[in-house]
């Protein structure tokens, strides 16, 4: 069975709220981590298909009375990929200049003055070249991260308007 591993950031709770932790331990798929103020729920999803699992999580999230904000895209750089396929940071580089390993995915992004790759578009490379270390672990394609990134902006675009407009009236 193939699990999705995707995560996306909510807004602020404290970690002290163990109600909220065990409902996380409770849905047995996701779990909340902090880095500083800022809070990221790592999801493992099998039981959904690739395009049902933003939206599950997202639903998951609200019932709880958490604000979901964003999907990490899963960007990685030339020393995650390095680190994937245990391989030297040369010989990474080597493989996203396509200087060895032909038909690598160009960059997605500029992070500072590094380059960074989608995380799916590297596994499908892999997959295609034989070379994907771990057939278990299967990221969600960074395009369907960005529709369920529109759609949570879309809402709180709504809600904002929604604001607004009963503040103008009032």
């Amino acid at each position: 069975m193939t699990t999705y591993y995707f995560n996306l950031k909510i807004e602020y709770f404290d970690p002290e709220r163990d109600d909220i932790i065990e409902a996380f331990g409770e849905l047995g798929y996701a779990t909340p981590g902090w880095i500083g103020s800022e809070v990221y729920v790592t999801a493992h999803a099998t039981e959904v298909s690739m395009r049902t699992a933003p939206s599950r999580l997202i639903d998951d999230v609200r019932k709880l009375g958490l604000v979901p904000i964003r999907f990490e895209l899963g960007l990685v750089s030339i020393s995650q990929i390095a680190s994937t396929f245990d391989i030297s940071r040369e010989t990474a580089r080597l493989w996203t200049s396509g200087k060895r390993r032909s038909g690598f995915p160009e960059s997605f992004e500029m992070l500072g003055s590094s380059r960074a790759w989608a995380e799916s578009h590297v596994y499908e490379w892999a997959q295609r070249s034989g070379l994907w270390p771990d057939p278990e672990y299967v990221p969600l394609p960074v395009e369907l991260l960005e529709i369920a990134n529109g759609q949570l902006a879309a809402l709180r675009w709504e809600s904002q308007s929604a604001l607004v407009g009963s503040l103008r009236s009032a």
